[in-house]
């Protein structure tokens, strides 16, 4: 129908308005702003080997938990050098896989391919205060992640086997 050809355009310029976000992000080597800068830090200072938790010590800026997105981020951006593009492409990869995940899981639901493009898409337009939540450096792109995963895995197997109910947990626990 017509309606459904002016939703499925709509959504095709949220992802394509996304993919340009990414593009932009991945070329530029400057850090934005000051959340971008510190949540850099938090990567540096794990792919340093220092903690991100613990007692309160003047050389180590405290997080007071070790999420994984910057355990992740610490790691590649040791082994790619500390450039931010390389902590970016990291966000990134976790962001469209979260978005990819979302439209896997809405085609499961319904069948439609139209309405799994829909959702993905739209997905990649929301936006947040200060960033596009695919590509902004925090702990969000892999909750997001981690949760859509282990609602696929659920989706994806009815009679709840054993192996489906433990990967889903622990998805649900990598969030």
């Amino acid at each position: 129908s017509l309606g459904l050809k002016v939703v499925l355009v709509l959504a095709g310029i949220h992802l394509a308005i996304a993919l340009q976000v990414i593009t932009n992000n991945l070329s530029h080597p400057a850090i934005i702003n000051a959340a971008e800068s510190e949540h850099a830090l938090f990567s540096y200072q794990f792919g340093a080997g220092e903690r991100l938790y613990g007692p309160m010590d003047v050389h180590v800026r405290e997080l007071w938990y070790t999420p994984l997105t910057f355990q992740v981020t610490g790691w590649v951006a040791k082994w790619f050098g500390y450039d931010i593009r390389s902590i970016r492409a990291v966000m990134a990869v976790i962001g469209i896989s979260a978005i990819v995940v979302l439209g896997m899981l809405t085609y499961r639901l319904s069948r439609s391919k139209a309405l799994a493009f829909i959702a993905a898409a739209l997905l990649a337009g929301i936006d947040t205060k200060a960033w596009p939540w695919f590509i902004n450096l925090d702990p969000n792109a892999l909750h997001v992640l981690c949760a859509l995963i282990g609602v696929y895995l659920l989706v994806r197997d009815r009679s709840l086997s054993w192996p489906t109910v433990i990967f889903s947990t622990l998805a649900f626990f990598g969030s």
